[in-house]
């Protein structure tokens, strides 16, 4: 027993010295905010012992002190900078890093061991952080303003992410709102949509509006806006949808019958002689005369298919009309396809599972020219949008 308690010592003298010098080699190493963090932890578990707290309010500062100084270094060099956003975002984050530090020391402060205070290094860096959120929020503000002046699309854009900065730092910034609406506004792009039908086809009534009605909100289109009439606007680029032709197969019907039989005991009923004793086989077991029974059915399995095919182009233009990009020709289609199902005869003669299949395969009416080209336009509508994603990319 004394050598287990001995051997528990000395395992726990081992991992304390280890922890020791783990926390050292991570000083000498700069992963100060690790070292605080995990001492920290340790701390707020209890599991640091009263001969060990000396030791470890040592390490805990030496790794304060140097984690505030590096910070602290980084803020007096950019102080040289020349006056621009980025200066004051150098100097705005390093005091989030030092306010940041000191936020995860307060909830335990004071530190204290058998209602002992150990005294710990600290320093609360709110003040400065608010005057550099300040002056970084101003700073921002500057360069978008100076940007909006050049009344340029791409400057325009690059303001509205200063502002957008800005909101993160402080929503409440005077006139944010309408610099950011501005900024806005003056960056989009504005692209009007056309869908020109040169076959001898009529389109569907609302395939057109269907077409130029793209739900582009997304992040990819965010500086793009897309209108499918022209308006009180200047037009960047004009982008051209136009079908050269549109046909509509028969409506196919092809059947193929197959038949399917099933033979099955029905019953069983035991020989015997004319004198009435039951017979009996060589092993002695008494014999059986088996009834049969058969089903019979026919499957006629019937196929329906109907296409329709949309050939069409894609166009850009500029603001002149002049054509930037071309692709043609862009081939839709679409399929209705049906299996279906009829049988005649006994349906004992069908397994169970393929009686489910067929009753659930029902023939279907097949759709109508106008429904057809309107599925068919579905799919072009998604090659269409894939197409303004990747010539919209840096207009």
């Amino acid at each position: 027993m004394r050598n287990y308690l001995l051997l528990l010592l000395l395992v726990g003298l081992f991992t304390g010295c280890n922890t020791y010098k783990h926390a050292q080699k991570e000083i000498y190493s700069g992963n100060f905010d690790e070292v605080l963090d995990g001492m920290l932890k340790k701390y707020a578990k209890r599991s640091i012992k009263e001969k060990d707290i000396q030791r470890w309010a040592v390490l805990f500062n030496e790794a304060y002190t140097k984690a505030n100084m590096e910070n602290i270094e980084h803020i007096q060099r950019s102080q040289f900078l020349v006056e621009s956003s980025e200066k004051y975002r150098t100097i705005y984050n390093n005091y989030v890093s030092l306010q940041t530090r000191y936020d995860k020391l307060k909830p335990y402060l004071p530190i204290k061991v058998n209602e002992v205070t150990i005294p710990i290094h600290h320093e609360n860096f709110y003040t400065q952080l608010e005057s550099s959120r300040h002056k970084l929020a101003d700073a921002l503000y500057m360069e978008g303003e100076l940007l909006l002046k050049n009344v340029d699309k791409f400057d325009a854009r690059n303001a509205f992410g200063k502002f957008s900065e800005i909101a993160q730092l402080m929503p409440s910034y005077p006139m944010l709102k309408d610099r950011m609406d501005l900024a806005y506004q003056t960056g989009l792009t504005h692209i009007l949509i056309t869908v020109n039908n040169d076959s001898r086809a009529i389109l569907p009534r609302n395939l057109h509006q269907d077409l130029t009605y793209l739900q582009m909100d997304n992040n990819q289109f965010f500086w793009q806006k897309f209108h499918n009439q022209p308006g009180n606007f200047f037009v960047d680029y004009f982008v051209e949808l136009n079908f050269k032709d549109i046909s509509i197969t028969p409506e196919l019907i092809d059947r193929k019958m197959s038949v399917v039989e099933k033979i099955w005991i029905d019953s069983s009923t035991y020989v015997s002689d004319e004198r009435g004793r039951p017979l009996k086989d060589s092993s002695g077991r008494q014999i059986r005369q088996y009834t049969q029974k058969k089903a019979s059915c026919k499957v006629f399995e019937i196929f329906q298919k109907k296409s329709a095919i949309i050939q069409s182009e894609f166009i850009i233009l500029d603001a002149q009309q002049r054509l930037l990009s071309r692709i043609s020709p862009i081939n839709s289609r679409f399929d209705f396809d049906n299996l279906a199902y009829k049988i005649e005869g006994n349906e004992m003669a069908l397994e169970d599972k393929f009686l489910r299949k067929i009753k659930h395969s029902p023939f279907l009416p097949f759709p109508n020219d106008e429904q057809m080209v309107f599925d068919c336009g579905q799919y072009l509508k998604h090659r269409f949008e894939h197409f303004l994603i990747a010539e919209s990319k840096g207009k």
